[in-house]
């Protein structure tokens, strides 16, 4: 029978000793601590928008390393909210013309990009009244230009040139005040930012003034009335209307008619009056009419009040 060696019975004891200790404990992992926000991102770097137009704007939160932070909070500003203002989202809205500085803001850190806000160009302008325009030689009229965007809203403020094509028959000035010179026809023109209106003005001699007829009868202080004849004007304020020397207002008008509205005459009974018309230094005979307080019934023979 073999023997065994003393050292083999030694590792044995040695083996079942080390296999019969209990582990140490493992330590526990410490959580990763998330990185901060190291740089912000803003792009677009600079914007180039209208009065009311809006440009997108995103903000990417970097870390040290360059990456991506995900889920980060962004707050947005304006250097200048009254030329760009910027809501929650980065979406940024022209105000008024100018330049504004939009700041994006995360854990501290910031970046900026700029916006430059233009006004609407001019798209269209428009004179007022719109025409044709019936004028006597020496009558004046004033007339208004409109600036109007693409969308139709009022442009104010922008500079309007007024011209004219035919200044021996309407002239204009700066202002737009037009002056009729002789017969015929002129192109009255408005022009803004390269973009213009016109209208026609059609220029005549005054011919001869007449009443042919006045009507209701009688007329009734404060209540309307028509005048039939010839010689008018087509605008109402270039005719002039008194019913016994006081100015009555006409309210529309025509070449052969008139609508007025009857002066008052306080304290005065039915009587008749004398209705004139003046158009461009001519002046019309005197039509006969009958005027009645307002709130005066007449009544003819056999007539009955129930």
């Amino acid at each position: 029978m073999r023997r065994r060696s003393p050292l083999f019975g030694l590792s044995l004891a040695l083996l079942v000793a080390i296999s019969g200790c209990p582990s140490s404990p493992s330590s526990p992992s410490t959580p990763s601590e998330p990185e901060s926000v190291a740089s912000v991102d803003v792009t677009p770097a600079s914007s180039d928008i209208l009065v009311g137009e809006t440009v997108q704007l995103t903000a990417t939160p970097r870390s040290a390393s360059g990456g991506t932070l995900a889920g980060r909070t962004v707050t947005w500003s304006s250097s200048n909210t009254t030329v760009a203002s910027v809501v929650s989202s980065g979406v940024v809205t022209g105000v008024a013309a100018g330049q504004a500085t939009i700041t994006a803001t995360s854990e501290g850190r910031s970046s900026t990009a700029t916006v430059n806000v233009s006004e609407r160009p001019v798209a269209a302008v428009e004179i007022d009244p719109a025409g044709p325009i019936d004028l006597f030689t020496t009558q004046s009229l004033q007339l208004a230009a409109t600036t109007r965007d693409d969308q139709n809203n009022v442009l104010t403020g922008r500079t309007v040139t007024w011209s004219t094509d035919a200044a021996g028959v309407a002239d204009v000035d700066s202002s737009g005040v037009v002056t009729a010179a002789g017969p015929g026809t002129a192109e009255i023109s408005a022009e803004a930012e390269g973009v213009t209106g016109s209208v026609s003005v059609i220029v005549t001699d005054p011919g001869p003034v007449f009443i042919s007829q006045v009507s209701p009868d009688p007329l009734v202080e404060g209540q309307a009335a028509t005048l039939t004849g010839t010689g008018f004007s087509a605008t109402p304020s270039f005719n002039t209307v008194t019913v016994d020397g006081v100015p009555a207002t006409v309210t529309q008008a025509s070449t052969t008619s008139l609508e007025i509205t009857v002066p008052s005459f306080p304290c005065l009974p039915r009587r008749g009056v004398d209705v004139i018309a003046s158009v461009a230094g001519e002046t019309s005979p005197a039509a006969a009419a009958t005027v009645s307080p307002a709130g005066q019934l007449t009544m003819a023979v056999g007539d009955q009040v129930t």
